[in-house]
């Protein structure tokens, strides 16, 4: 297989019901699920409707059962198996996705029914452990080839982390989401300085992986939210530190952003969605507990930003997905 056959996934090019699904079609619903929980701390924060992140919630819920089906669908047809696809050396990662977001719907579920919701995070906490310990165990073994290491890593053991510590602390499990936090901020540590100097001593990502870039960013927002979660409404200086820690990469970001416009549109793009509400949330969040002059202006124009942004690329995708039988039928014709 070459490098652009391995590649061609990120992009959103396989789109034959012949092969397998990416891994990375799990990024919708993870997506799904972060501008629906910038919705919900928009409720205490400006008085929203609760019903919009509710509905959030269930359409995240709904693509991540639809992404999955149809991942097991096309696995049926195309052969090959989920061990494999994990091991992929560029779409692997984004299978810790699905356990994930599994995590935070449990975590919003436990707010309403707190049994079920608990399960899911359960769940969703042992899967990404077991998970994020295989990938590990393979990273020390030296399994995956240093040129093709990218931010997407981030997604398993750092995400399984600090996303499981906000789980947890929402089923009301507070000690065990702090040994989840702490696991995410180490690993937090470990994979940037790896991943890093993977950029500075080996040579640049390839233009599939460029929105992995945008991934970089995320860990002090996350971070944040799941302290929240852990340690009440209250700004102290771990709050602080991630705050800079998170307009700093933010900054970086912007420098990035000619280089993200070359990117083809294809489900890539997703990688952009939950990157920008994990930001919105917490500066929602933020602004709301400490309200500073302007602070609800600010807050509704986060909000109005990240939920065009998102909303944007579900529709283009969902127009893409509608005309992909129409370009393979004409091209039989």
């Amino acid at each position: 297989m070459s490098a652009g056959d391995r590649l061609s996934g990120l992009l959103g090019t396989e789109d034959s019901e012949n092969t397998r699904l990416p891994l990375n079609f799990l990024a919708i619903p993870f997506g799904l699920s972060g501008i629906a929980g910038t919705w919900t701390i928009a409720v205490p924060a400006l008085g929203v409707p609760d019903w919009i992140g509710l509905a959030l919630w269930s359409v995240a819920a709904a693509s991540w059962l639809g992404v999955v089906a149809a991942y097991f669908r096309r696995g049926a047809r195309a052969g090959g198996s989920l061990l494999a696809d994990l091991r992929h050396p560029f779409l692997g990662p984004f299978g810790a996705l699905g356990p994930v977001v599994v995590i935070l719907l449990g975590g919003e579920l436990a707010r309403h029914w707190l049994f079920v919701g608990a399960l899911l995070v359960a769940v969703g906490t042992v899967l990404i452990g077991i998970l994020s310990a295989w990938m590990l165990a393979g990273w020390m073994i030296g399994t995956i080839d240093a040129h093709i290491f990218h931010p997407g890593n981030f997604l398993s053991i750092l995400a399984g982390g600090l996303i499981g510590a906000i789980g947890l602390a929402q089923a009301g499990a507070t000690s065990l989401a702090l040994v989840a936090f702490w696991i995410g901020i180490f690993f937090w540590a470990v994979l940037a300085a790896v991943i890093l100097a993977r950029f500075v001593a080996i040579d640049a990502l390839p233009d599939a992986l460029i929105p992995t870039l945008a991934i970089f960013s995320v860990p002090p927002s996350v971070a944040g939210i799941a302290w929240f979660a852990i340690n009440g409404e209250t700004i102290d200086v771990i709050h602080q530190t991630l705050m800079g820690l998170m307009l700093f990469l933010l900054l970086s970001q912007l420098f990035l952003v000619r280089r993200y416009a070359r990117i083809p549109f294809g489900i890539a793009y997703w990688a952009f969605t939950f990157t920008v509400a994990a930001p919105a949330t917490y500066g929602i969040h933020w602004l709301w507990l400490t309200q500073p002059v302007g602070w609800q202006v600010w807050c509704w124009l986060i909000l109005a930003v990240a939920t065009l942004w998102i909303g944007g690329i579900a529709v283009r995708s969902a127009a893409r997905a509608v005309s992909m039988p129409r370009r393979r039928l004409a091209s039989a014709d």
